[in-house]
C-alpha cells in the first residue's frame, strides 16, 4: 500500500533486520523449495484458530490507521472523504470508524474475503481459510459487494472491475498480492493463486501468475500492513494466530521463489554483484508484418535468472521470464537489430547477447475476420449486463471486438465477453458486436441480442396490508371486535368515513368512528398485526399512513401504536398529541427496523368515544433489502432457460455435472414459492413447470455451495 514517503522511510528503517521467527528456516534455499519451507514455517506456527466473530474483532485492531485514533482502512478505497461529514461517496472511502460495521447501510463496513470464498477448492466458508485474518480485510460493504468474487486482474488508478476481472487499486495492489501469496503457502492447492488472478503463467510454478510477483514489486510494504503483520503474528495477543505473512516481512522471498520483477530485499541480505552469463544463438523466425518469435540459449548465475530484457535497435522493447519471446508491435517493412540482455534476482545484468537483424513482412492483409454468430448475455442486472460469444477466426489475428448498442460504438474487449454498465433500468437494449484484425479489417455484423434491465433496486415490499382483500395484502391482522358498520358506528374496512372521501391508495382503507356506540367500548379496540419473520431481510421500514379529523384527546380519544421486537415492547407511541387532532389529509408514519430483529409484530390501538370524529388507516407495510441477493455465490453450478419464460416452466441446466441438494424459487418479497429437494437430473437438466407469473430468485444448493439466477416468469 502506497503511503506518504516519510512514513515508508520510517518502516524501512525499523523493518530491515531479519526477525526471530525465521531463525529456524533455510532461507538460502530458492524456488519451490524455499516455497515449501515457509509455507511449513507459517502453518506449523498458525496456533490459534479465529472463529469469524473473532476475525471481525482482530480487524478493528490490525486495521487501524496509524495515528489516526479509532478509524480503520477500507481496502480498496480511495477518497480521503469520511462520514458522515461525506455519505454520497461513502463507497469511495478509504477509512472508516470501526463501530460502524454493519450489513449494508450507508457508511458502514465488512469483512472482504481478499481470497474470495467461492474461489477457494473447496469454498472456503467462514472458518479455518474463511477466517484467516491475513486475508481478510475492512471494505466498503458496497464496494465490498460490487468486487463480489471477481478476479484480481491488471489495471490502473482507482480500484473497479474492468475486462471482467477487479483491479484493487494501485495503493492496494501490493497488499492484494502478499495475501494471496500468504494464502497459497498456508492452505496449499485450496488457494491458489491461478484460482484468484488473471495473467500469465509463473514458469517456476504453475499454480502461480506473475501479475501478482509485478504488484508485489510495485506497491512497496507499509507500516500499516507491518502493523498487522506484528499482531496477527503474537499469539499472545487476544486476536493474534502466532503465524506471520512472510512476504510482508521480506517481499524479495517472492523473487527468491517465483523470479519475476524484482520485490524490494528488506532484510538486505548480502548482496549479490555477479552478473549472468549473456545469452547466446539469439534467432528470430516466423516473421509477420508486426511480430517476430525469439529464442536462445538461457542463461546462467551463480543464485538464479529472473528473467530477459529485450532491446529493439539499442532501446528497451519487452521483457521475458523465459529464453523466449514474441514482439509485437512491429511496423511492417521494416529492419530492426534486437538484442537480449540476461538479469537476475539482485539486478545484475548479463553482457549483451549476439545481434539478430530482421526485416519485417509487407504483407497486406484484406480479409476481414470471421463473423460471430453466437453473441448471447447474460447476468442482466437493473444498470449492466455480461454478452460474451465464440472467438472469431482471421488467417492472420484477431486483434479486438467492437461492441454496439443500439447500433452506436459503446467499447472494445480483446477477449470474447464484454461487460456493459451505465444501462438504465427496466429498459430494452440490442447489442452487436464485430471483430476487428490486426490490419484493421472488420467482420461482418453478428447477430442481435435483445435484453431488457431489471428494476432498478434491490429493495422489495415484504408485508403489505391495504385492505384491499387482494393478494397483495400479506400482513394478515385480527380485530380485538369484530368488525361493525351501523349508521356513523365504524369499526371495519370501508372507502369513506365522515369527510375522508378516499384511501390513500387504491380503494379501500381501515375506518373509526364512534367506537363506544354499537361497535365495542370506551375503553378502546386494538388492530394486531401478526408476527412476521424478517430474517432474510436488512434495511427494514414499518410505515403505515393515517387521517385523523379533529379527534377529541381532552375527552379521552386517542390513538397509538406499540411495535414489539422478538416480543419485547418497543413502547406505545401516541399520535394524538393535541386536542383537537387533525393530520393534513393522508401522513405517513415510518420506523426503522434494526437489522438483528427476527419476529415483528404491531398494535395500533384506538380510543373513540363520539361520532364527530374519525379516522382512517391504510398502506400498512414493511420494505427492506433481501439478504437473499447479498449472500456470496458459486457463479457457474447453472443455466437458466428461457429467460423470460412465457410458458410457466424452465429448463436448469447444470455446469461441470454439478450435483443438487435443492432447488427453491423465492418470490421478490422473499417468501419461498417453489421448494424441490433432491430433484431429478435427466442428462444434468432439470424441469421446473407450473411457475407462476413473476420475477423470481433461484438458488441450487449442493454438499460445498450455492448459486443463485434471477427469472422472469411473464
Amino acid at each position: 500500500m502506497k503511503k506518504i514517503v516519510l512514513l515508508f522511510l520510517f518502516a524501512a528503517f525499523f523493518s530491515n533486520a531479519q526477525q526471530s521467527y525465521y531463525n529456524d528456516v533455510n532461507l538460502t534455499l530458492s524456488g519451490t523449495a524455499l516455497r515449501d519451507e515457509l509455507a511449513t514455517k507459517i502453518t506449523n506456527t498458525h496456533t490459534k484458530t479465529l472463529s469469524y466473530t473473532n476475525a471481525r474483532e482482530a480487524l478493528k485492531i490490525v486495521d487501524l490507521v496509524p495515528g489516526q485514533g479509532d478509524y480503520v482502512y477500507l481496502l480498496y478505497g480511495f477518497s480521503n472523504n469520511t462520514c458522515p461529514t461525506s455519505t454520497s461517496d461513502d463507497n469511495d472511502h478509504k477509512t472508516r470508524d470501526k463501530a460502524d460495521f454493519g450489513g449494508g447501510a450507508t457508511c458502514e463496513w465488512n469483512r472482504e474475503h481478499t481470497y474470495a470464498k467461492s474461489l477457494g477448492n473447496p469454498n472456503l466458508g467462514t472458518s479455518g481459510p474463511g477466517a484467516d485474518a491475513h486475508h481478510l480485510r475492512a471494505s466498503d460493504v458496497q464496494r465490498n459487494s460490487s468486487r463480489g468474487s471477481l478476479k484480481f486482474i491488471d489495471g490502473t488508478g482507482n480500484s473497479g472491475s474492468t475486462n471482467g476481472g477487479w483491479y484493487p487499486g494501485d495503493e492496494w495492489k501490493g497488499d492484494v498480492a502478499r495475501m494471496m501469496m500468504y494464502m497459497y503457502l498456508r492452505y496449499g492447492s485450496r488457494c491458489v493463486p491461478s484460482n484468484v488472478a488473471i495473467g500469465s503463467t509463473n514458469s517456476v510454478d504453475s499454480n502461480m501468475i506473475d501479475l501478482l510477483l509485478d504488484w508485489n514489486a510495485e506497491d512497496q510494504v507499509s507500516i500499516y500492513e507491518d502493523n498487522r503483520n506484528t499482531y496477527l503474528g503474537n499469539a499472545s495477543n487476544t486476536y493474534g494466530q502466532g503465524n506471520r505473512n512472510p512476504f510482508i516481512d521480506n517481499p524479495n522471498l517472492a523473487t527468491q521463489i517465483w523470479g519475476g520483477t524484482v520485490a524490494e530485499d528488506r532484510w538486505n541480505t548480502t548482496p549479490d554483484t555477479e552478473n549472468p552469463a549473456a545469452p547466446t544463438n539469439l534467432v528470430a523466425s516466423n516473421i509477420t508484418n508486426t511480430t517476430v518469435d525469439l529464442n536462445w540459449t538461457a542463461s546462467t548465475d551463480n543464485i538464479a535468472v529472473t528473467g530477459y530484457n529485450i532491446y529493439v535497435d539499442g532501446s528497451s522493447y519487452d521483457t521475458s521470464a523465459t529464453n523466449s519471446a514474441t514482439l509485437t508491435g512491429l511496423i511492417k517493412n521494416t529492419g530492426y537489430a534486437i538484442t537480449v540482455y540476461a538479469q537476475d534476482a539482485a539486478g545484475n545484468t548479463s553482457t549483451v547477447s549476439n545481434t539478430e537483424n530482421i526485416t519485417t513482412d509487407n504483407f497486406i492483409d484484406t480479409e476481414a475476420p470471421s463473423a460471430i454468430t453466437d453473441l448471447a448475455s447474460s447476468n442482466i442486472a437493473s444498470t449492466s449486463v455480461d454478452l460474451s460469444w465464440s472467438t472469431s477466426t482471421d488467417n492472420v489475428a484477431v486483434s479486438s471486438y467492437q461492441v454496439f448498442q443500439g447500433g452506436s460504438p459503446i467499447g472494445s474487449s480483446a477477449t470474447n465477453s464484454y461487460n456493459v454498465t451505465g444501462l438504465t433500468p427496466e429498459t430494452s437494449y440490442d447489442f452487436t458486436v464485430f471483430a476487428k484484425d490486426t490490419a484493421g479489417n472488420t467482420s461482418a455484423v453478428s447477430n442481435t441480442v435483445n435484453i431488457t434491465t431489471l428494476e432498478a433496486s434491490v429493495i422489495v415490499g415484504m408485508y403489505f396490508q391495504g385492505f384491499e382483500g387482494t393478494d397483495n395484502d400479506t400482513w394478515n391482522y385480527i380485530l380485538t371486535t369484530p368488525i361493525c358498520s351501523n349508521s356513523n358506528d365504524i369499526w371495519d374496512v370501508v372507502s369513506n368515513v365522515g369527510s375522508i372521501s378516499a384511501a390513500n391508495t387504491d380503494t379501500y382503507f381501515f375506518g373509526v368512528q364512534d367506537l363506544d356506540g354499537n361497535c365495542g367500548s370506551s375503553t378502546g379496540e386494538t388492530i394486531s398485526f401478526e408476527s412476521v419473520d424478517l430474517s432474510n431481510y436488512s434495511d427494514i421500514t414499518l410505515s403505515f399512513s393515517i387521517n385523523i379529523v379533529g379527534y377529541d384527546v381532552s375527552n379521552g380519544d386517542t390513538i397509538s401504536y406499540e411495535i414489539f421486537y422478538d416480543g419485547v415492547s418497543q413502547g406505545e407511541v401516541t399520535i394524538t398529541d393535541s386536542s383537537p387532532y387533525s393530520t393534513t389529509d393522508w401522513e405517513e408514519i415510518s420506523v426503522s427496523v434494526p437489522d438483528n430483529v427476527v419476529l415483528l409484530r404491531m398494535d395500533i390501538n384506538v380510543v373513540q368515544n363520539g361520532g364527530s370524529d374519525y379516522a382512517g388507516i391504510d398502506d400498512v407495510k414493511l420494505k427492506g433489502t433481501s439478504t437473499l441477493l447479498n449472500e456470496e455465490f458459486e457463479e457457474s453450478l447453472f443455466d437458466i432457460y428461457p429467460n423470460p419464460t412465457k410458458n410457466n416452466k424452465v429448463t436448469i441446466a447444470l455446469k461441470n455435472n454439478s450435483t443438487v441438494n435443492s432447488i427453491r424459487f423465492y418470490n421478490i418479497v422473499g417468501q419461498l414459492i417453489i421448494d424441490k429437494p433432491q430433484p431429478i437430473v435427466t442428462n444434468n437438466t432439470i424441469e421446473v413447470e407450473n411457475i407462476p407469473r413473476g420475477i423470481y430468485i433461484v438458488k441450487i444448493e449442493n454438499n460445498t455451495s450455492q448459486s443463485v439466477k434471477r427469472l422472469i416468469v411473464q
